[in-house]
C-alpha cells in the first residue's frame, strides 16, 4: 500500500486522539483493569457490520484451539484479537497501519488483562514482517475493503501461513446495482473504497493459494441487523463507548447509508473459512 492511500485509509479510520477519548470514557465510568470485560467493549472494538456475532462464529467455524498461533490482519482495535485469546487461550498478534487503533488496542489489552497473549504492531498488510509460515490461523475482518492490491495481500496472508493452515474472512464486496453512498464506514469517499465484487474476491483468494472451505454470502442477515439497529439503537454497557468516538456528527449519517447501499444491492458481506494450498 502507497504512503499516501495507508496516511487516507488511517485518517478516515481513527483520529489522532482515540487513546485518550477511549480513556476518558472508560475512566467516567469507572472502569480499570479489575472491571472490565471483552463483552462491554465490543459496541466499539468489535464495530463490524454484526458487531461481534461474525467473530463468534467464525471462531466456531474454523474450529480455534488454544495451541495455535493467530495473526489478525487489519486488527483495528484488537477485539477479535481479545475474543480469540480469552475464549480459547491462544496466542494472538494484530497487525494495522492505524497507529491510534493500535495504541487504543494496547490499552484495551492492558485493562482486559490479556496482555501475556495479544499482541500488536504496526504494519502493512501487503508487507508482512513475519518470516514464512509462522501462524496457525490467519485471520482478517473489514481489512480487505480498504486495500487497493488485495492480490499482494492475499499473498502475504498464505505466505505466513502454516501449509494447511487455516484463514478466515469477513469482508465487504461491490453489489451488482445501485451506488453508494458516502460518507460510509469504510470511506469518506471512493478514493479510499476498494470494493470489488464477490466473485472477484473469491477468485484473488483462490490466486493468492488458498482453498475455499466455507462461502457464506450474509447480506440479508446484515441488513436486516443494521435496519433494526438504526431504527432502535443499541444500548452501549459502557455509556458512550461507541463509533461516534471514531466518527462523530458524521455516524448516524454513515449508519444510514450502509443500511442503504445493502438495500439497493450497492455492496454486500460475506464470511469464508480457507485453507492454504
Amino acid at each position: 500500500m502507497t504512503d499516501t492511500v495507508a496516511h487516507q485509509v488511517s485518517r478516515h479510520f481513527a483520529p489522532p486522539e482515540l487513546r485518550q477519548r477511549v480513556a476518558d470514557v472508560l475512566a467516567a465510568a469507572g472502569k480499570d483493569a479489575s472491571n472490565t470485560s471483552i463483552d462491554e467493549l465490543a459496541p466499539l472494538d468489535q464495530w463490524h457490520m454484526m458487531r461481534d456475532v461474525p467473530t463468534r462464529r467464525l471462531a466456531e467455524h474454523a474450529a480455534v484451539t488454544g495451541d495455535q498461533c493467530v495473526l489478525d490482519v487489519g486488527c483495528g482495535m484488537g477485539g477479535p484479537a481479545r475474543f480469540l485469546a480469552a475464549t480459547y487461550g491462544c496466542t494472538v498478534t494484530g497487525v494495522d497501519i492505524t497507529t491510534p487503533y493500535l495504541e487504543t488496542a494496547a490499552l484495551l489489552t492492558e485493562l482486559t488483562g490479556l496482555t501475556d497473549r495479544v499482541s500488536f504492531q504496526h504494519a502493512d498488510a501487503t508487507d508482512l514482517p513475519f518470516a514464512d509460515d509462522m501462524f496457525d490461523l490467519v485471520w482478517t475482518q473489514h481489512a480487505a475493503q480498504s486495500i487497493p492490491d488485495k492480490a499482494a495481500f492475499f499473498a502475504e496472508l498464505h505466505r505466513v501461513l502454516k501449509r494447511g493452515g487455516t484463514a478466515v474472512i469477513h469482508d465487504l464486496y461491490r453489489g451488482a446495482s445501485g451506488e453508494i453512498h458516502f460518507p460510509a464506514f469504510w470511506g469518506r469517499s471512493d478514493s479510499i473504497s476498494f470494493l470489488v465484487t464477490d466473485s472477484e474476491m473469491r477468485s484473488l483468494l483462490e490466486t493468492g493459494g488458498f482453498e475455499v472451505v466455507e462461502w457464506t454470502d450474509t447480506t440479508d442477515e446484515v441488513l436486516a441487523f443494521n435496519a433494526d439497529r438504526l431504527e432502535r439503537g443499541i444500548p452501549a454497557p459502557i455509556p458512550g463507548l461507541n463509533i461516534s468516538l471514531l466518527f462523530g456528527d458524521e455516524t448516524m449519517t454513515m449508519a444510514a447509508n450502509g443500511v442503504q447501499d445493502l438495500r439497493d444491492g450497492a455492496v454486500g458481506t460475506f464470511e469464508a473459512v480457507l485453507t492454504g494450498r
